[in-house]
């Protein structure tokens, strides 16, 4: 734009220039002009044109540009790839198997010991009512970490069964399907432990009844419930009713027998002279699974007479753990390799040397266990 009206000022200056004449250099020769006939009037003169003077037209200002506005970069936003999914694999149906009657409910602390022995009574129901357990835990989950019973505690128990389940569910079958009633509660006992806790010990009986009709009256049991702190390595703590057996470290049986004894001679076969005879006799039972004793001593009311003296009555039995292992009794009488750790004391024997008039009862003080 600029440029342009320049251009133009400059073409009109040379046009005014030239119709004056002036300039700087002499003008060229010219021709002078013809003149007119005579008598004829001159023209008239024609003056001048007047030129203008020259005007400068105003600067024209360029209208003012903004600055270009910047723009911002474009900004891509980021692109999110979901993760990839992998469909589920299909889950093959699954049998569900039979389900089990729940156990019967554990009554609080605050329950009477009534309603515990007879909740423990139903919870034993539950535990032989289809089958007996193939496991050792199982089979004892019901008795306390202390129970011990005759000897045998809850571990030996275990260790028992878990050694021979087969042989333990034979000797047990006889147990399922039992149910036990007539509960009933001959004795209370709460104790106080050395570590400040409680537990209150329930001494019960009740009947139990076997599928073949058969029923086992006043079988006795102890149950506890609280902590068993102070009775073994393995205490255990809980308001549910646990057994906890009788606590014996060897197992003591007395049993009363009615006995028929028929004789014969072995030669002959014939009936010996009196061959039918009666008794009336106890059996002193004494067992040590545990293995802490060497004898026992069995005593009670009545007495021997040996060589004309009036003796207390006594037996001594001895361990069948030294009859099987002791060198000393080795060749001897009931010397056997095969003894198990249940099996009952044998009674030692009495020198024949002495007269005793007791039926071939044995003395303690009068008895020598080596003996063959």
């Amino acid at each position: 734009m600029m440029k342009l009206a320049k251009t133009g000022l400059a073409a009109l200056s040379l046009a005014i220039l030239a119709a004056c004449g002036g300039g700087g250099d002499p003008p060229a020769a010219q021709t002078p002009a013809a003149l007119p006939p005579s008598g004829t009037a001159p023209p008239a003169e024609t003056p001048p044109a007047s030129v203008p003077p020259a005007t400068t037209p105003p600067a024209t200002t360029p209208p003012t540009t903004p600055p270009p506005t910047a723009t911002p970069p474009a900004t891509t936003p980021p692109t999110t790839t979901p993760p990839a999914t992998t469909p589920p694999a299909a889950t093959p149906p699954v049998a569900t198997p039979p389900v089990a009657p729940p156990p019967a409910a554990i009554p609080p602390a605050t329950t009477s010991a009534p309603a515990q022995a007879q909740a423990l009574a139903t919870r034993t129901d539950d535990l032989f009512r289809t089958a007996i357990p193939t496991a050792g835990t199982a089979a004892q989950s019901l008795n306390d970490g202390c129970y011990l019973n005759s000897g045998f505690t809850k571990a030996m128990n275990i260790a028992t069964i878990d050694a021979d389940s087969a042989q333990y569910v034979a000797n047990n079958a006889y147990r399922v399907g039992s149910t036990r009633t007539n509960v009933r509660v001959v004795a209370e006992f709460n104790i106080t432990n050395a570590d400040g806790s409680t537990r209150k010990e329930i001494d019960t009986l009740y009947d139990i009844n076997y599928t073949d009709g058969s029923v086992e009256k006043d079988a006795e049991n102890t149950m506890v419930t609280g902590s068993t702190f102070g009775l073994c390595a393995t205490p255990q703590n809980s308001a549910e009713p646990r057994f906890l057996g009788n606590q014996r470290v060897v197992g003591v049986v007395v049993r009363s027998r009615n006995e028929r004894n028929e004789r014969y001679i072995k030669a002959t076969g014939a009936p010996s002279s009196n061959p039918v005879q009666y008794f009336k006799a106890l059996q002193f039972g004494v067992s040590d699974p545990q293995g802490v004793a060497t004898y026992a001593i069995v005593t009670g009311p009545g007495s021997f007479t040996i060589n004309g003296v009036a003796t207390s009555l006594s037996l001594k039995l001895l361990s069948t753990r030294l009859l099987k292992n002791d060198a000393i009794l080795a060749g001897k009488s009931n010397n056997f390799t095969n003894w198990k750790a249940d099996d009952f004391f044998r009674l030692c024997r009495t020198p024949s040397t002495l007269a005793v008039n007791a039926n071939s009862a044995l003395p303690s003080n009068a008895t020598d266990c080596t003996l063959g």
